[in-house]
């Protein structure tokens, strides 16, 4: 009987790292790739006013940022919380095969004042930047561009 207790406490302390394990697992479920950083922005040179937009989306949440050309504008910044769905969807939608096979640049961005549109993800010291001409995101990041300008266009000053 004792010999059955012993070895009932044993097996319970061997399942001690188990749980530890579960619960690591459970907060990378909760928090893909939490070092992952994605911003999209962008510029219209010929432009009076707040020119420039950059959303940046991390697991923690998104912030927008709007600059204008004249330095006595200020810069206008807005946090908000992402849910986890919204940034799961997101980080799922990062493909560093496809980021490291594309070109830098695509089109001939801001000319004719058409606007630049920029992509970069940033994870674990690996960064990767695309620019395009405003609006014309190319096929391999479609989706990810137009989930982040979805998001830009939720807060106040928009889309660009």
């Amino acid at each position: 009987m004792h010999a059955l207790r012993l070895f009932s406490f044993v097996g319970l302390l061997a399942l001690l790292p188990a749980c530890s394990l579960l619960d690591g697992l459970h907060e990378e479920a909760a928090s893909p790739r939490a070092g992952l950083t994605i911003t999209r922005g962008t510029s219209f040179g010929l432009c009076a006013g707040y020119c420039q937009t950059e959303l940046t989306a991390t697991a923690e949440g998104i912030v927008f940022v709007r600059r204008a050309r004249a330095t006595e504008d200020p810069t206008l910044t807005e946090e908000r919380d992402l849910s986890a769905d919204t940034w799961r969807t997101l980080a799922e939608q990062v493909n560093w095969d496809q980021l490291d096979a594309m070109d830098e640049v695509y089109g001939c961005p801001d000319c004719a004042d058409g606007g630049t549109e920029w992509l970069e993800v940033i994870d674990e010291g690996r960064t990767n930047r695309i620019t395009f001409e405003y609006g014309q995101a190319p096929r391999e990041i479609v989706t990810l561009v137009s989930d982040l300008r979805a998001l830009a266009a939720s807060f106040d000053g928009g889309d660009g």
